[in-house]
């Protein structure tokens, strides 16, 4: 980890994770395995408007005001647009999609045990080998809220370094245990009955990090797959008509109804604190400053150089308490305010080439289509609310894990 000065700030530092340099080995396995098969670098419309991501984000570097942070920023952003076309054009035929997803639930499983023992102890349960931090009720920095008893109540991190990146990475992986339990093989009951027990565990993870916006677009996301097997005839037919589906089906929505009952019973005056949302809030007043701040100005070609929202921040409000300087809690403004608006309409072409490639190759013509489409679109949309994705090393794992996996070709669903 590097930072200068000797008051540390998360956003005016960089740090290598293990992340980073087991990447970077798969990266050199990769190179090694195409020059191996002396085959040719793919060029398509995703290798052609990610370089111009990184060529924003490089021309960006003229007007930043801490060179450092920008650089290293702008090698992050490098990084994980490697990983996107490595996972895109290799990883996803070099290994086996459904036991990827198996080792992603089985991650979440451990995230959602921990997450539940720091909400009953309402501290952490001293995991420092295993990456968690020091939380508790008292503790400055950690995610407390107060509820309808006027009770201080924490929100469950498991190792992550806050409960809205563990809600993230909890939402990636239910729906990847939903596909897993709709496209396997066959029905056992013992199956059935551990996929069961699975998904209490992880929706109670889900439950118990109060992620307002995250648990929302979850619940939105079961709504909308049970609406389409409910009423398009040929996924009816399919799923709700298909005994074995059917029992299935009727497992998820037991458990899904038996985890949110007994969660409300039980966590009733913090579920009425945290449902209620007011403009009075510090949350919300702190969304509003961050957007107001990088929307009052004039308009913003070039940006402030990758990572440097904080930097320009303080450059502008010198004055503010020094935990008020965070990212602006939204990806699309903070990549207008580091990158400007070119950057910004980049990474939207981005996005939108994305989605416009999977349904010209899919047609959505099963229900899994529509699945995916809905987690990219559910990301992206929690971009709006939070910064994590762009910022946060395991943020950046969800978002460019999502893209990839709808931009990826010959994935063998089932």
């Amino acid at each position: 980890m590097f930072y200068e000065g000797w008051h540390f700030n998360e956003w005016l530092s960089f740090s290598v994770y293990l992340t980073d340099v087991i990447f970077f080995c798969l990266f050199l396995l990769w190179i090694y395995n195409v020059a191996k098969k002396r085959a040719a670098l793919v060029i398509d419309n995703y290798l052609l408007i990610g370089s111009f991501i990184i060529v924003m984000a490089a021309f960006s570097l003229i007007f930043t005001k801490d060179f450092k942070i920008a650089t290293f920023s702008l090698l992050r952003l490098i990084e994980f647009l490697i990983l996107f076309i490595y996972i895109k054009d290799y990883a996803i035929k070099r290994f086996n999609f459904h036991i990827s997803l198996i080792v992603l639930v089985c991650s979440a499983v451990f995230q959602s045990i921990i997450a539940i023992g720091q909400y009953v102890r309402q501290a952490d349960l001293g995991l420092r080998y295993l990456g968690e931090g020091m939380l508790g009720l008292h503790i400055n920095g950690v995610a407390v809220f107060i509820n309808e008893n006027g009770e201080r109540v924490m929100r469950a991190y498991g190792t992550t370094p806050h409960p809205n990146v563990l809600a993230g990475f909890l939402f990636l992986s239910i729906f990847a245990l939903y596909f897993i339990w709709f496209y396997r093989k066959g029905f056992s009951h013992n199956i059935n009955l551990l996929y069961s027990v699975v998904y209490a565990i992880m929706l109670a993870g889900l439950l118990l990090t109060f992620s307002r916006t995250i648990i929302f677009f979850w619940a939105l996301g079961f709504i909308i797959r049970g609406l389409l097997i409910g009423f398009l005839p040929k996924y009816r037919n399919k799923f709700w008509l298909n005994s074995e589906m059917r029992r299935k089906i009727i497992s998820i929505l037991l458990v899904t109804a038996i985890v949110l009952a007994s969660f409300i019973i039980m966590a009733w005056p913090e579920v009425l604190s945290r449902i209620k949302i007011s403009p009075d809030d510090e949350a919300v007043k702190l969304r509003v400053y961050y957007a107001s701040e990088t929307i009052d100005q004039r308009l913003n070609w070039f940006g402030s150089g990758a990572g440097n929202f904080v930097v320009w921040l303080k450059s502008k409000q010198p004055n503010l308490p020094e935990y008020l300087y965070q990212p602006v809690h939204n990806i699309y403004l903070l990549l207008y305010s580091e990158l400007g608006i070119l950057g910004l309409i980049t990474f939207l072409s981005l996005i939108g080439y994305t989605f416009y490639d999977f349904y010209h190759s899919y047609k959505f013509q099963k229900l899994f289509h529509y699945s995916f489409i809905l987690v990219l679109a559910s990301i992206l949309l929690m971009g709006m609310f939070d910064h994590f994705l762009w910022t946060l090393q395991q943020g950046r794992f969800i978002l460019w894990l999502s893209i990839a996996l709808i931009a990826a070709k010959d994935i063998k669903f089932e």
